[in-house]
């Protein structure tokens, strides 16, 4: 059983955490926080298919620098079917053209710039904020990849989603590799993350270019990512860390991994 965290604390930030309706469609929601102080880092947090996305931001705020403003959108099952693969063509409306509208809107309201984030994503969220890096990496400084089912393989011999060779989902992304190479990545995924459960792709073509479960494919991402780095003679890396005793569940990442609080340190430092 997980223990719920319940401190004055926690509550009194979880009453100032702020849920908005996106102006050009109310249908499109997103939870943030904002600090009193000068906003120098911008982070996104990306939920999985329950959706938690007030859980995640709660669970980041206890964490949060004086100079942070964290944004939780909610992509929903009716608005974002696709989000995790950014939402291709007739998969309903592009998720990254979402998150692009809350930023767009947070930074008028709110007089700050969010041309350059911080993002974190927990499961199918893992998988979109990796491909929003991919797609727009000149918007994104550093991204937490936590417990992805699959990944976008860095390599251009494969279709997209599963690698960067692209058909006519998207009209405006053309994948630069030398550009999305500069973006700083870190892989976290549970230890015991191994079962094959009902939300993982299981698809022959994902077992046989990845592997049998999310661990695996961490690992084989990571490795593909570290290769390139190589390859190009970029010095970057990717690391990859695994959370003692954590299955696949946000809460335990957080409450046994401390997930939220090493990510947020990460975010905080300047490397």
């Amino acid at each position: 059983m997980i223990m719920q965290k319940d401190n004055k604390n926690t509550k009194k930030i979880n009453t100032i955490i702020k849920k908005e309706s996106l102006s050009s469609c109310d249908q499109l929601e997103y939870y943030y926080l904002k600090s009193d102080k000068e906003i120098n880092n911008i982070v996104v947090l990306v939920h999985g298919i329950s959706r938690n996305a007030r859980e995640i931001i709660a669970n980041f705020s206890e964490h949060m620098a004086k100079d942070t403003l964290l944004i939780a959108p909610v992509f929903t099952k009716e608005f974002a079917t696709d989000y995790q693969r950014l939402g291709r063509q007739n998969k309903g409306p592009r998720a990254d053209y979402i998150l692009q509208a809350i930023l767009n809107e947070i930074s008028s309201e709110h007089a700050v710039k969010t041309n350059k984030i911080n993002l974190f994503g927990f499961s199918a969220g893992a998988q979109f904020v990796h491909r929003y890096a991919f797609a727009h990496p000149s918007h994104v400084n550093k991204v937490a990849i936590v417990a992805a089912g699959w990944y976008t393989m860095p390599k251009f011999d494969e279709y997209y989603p599963y690698g960067l060779k692209l058909r006519d989902e998207f009209t405006d992304i053309d994948f630069e590799m030398m550009r999305f190479l500069r973006v700083k990545y870190r892989v976290y995924v549970g230890e015991k993350d191994y079962l094959r459960d009902k939300s993982l792709n299981k698809s022959k073509r994902v077992d046989r270019l990845q592997g049998q479960n999310r661990l695996e494919r961490a690992e084989n991402w990571t490795n593909e990512m570290n290769q390139c780095f190589k390859n190009k003679s970029i010095k970057n890396r990717v690391s990859l860390e695994i959370l003692d005793n954590v299955t696949h569940d946000f809460g335990l990442a957080d409450t046994l991994g401390h997930v939220c609080g090493k990510v947020s340190r990460w975010f905080q430092q300047t490397d």
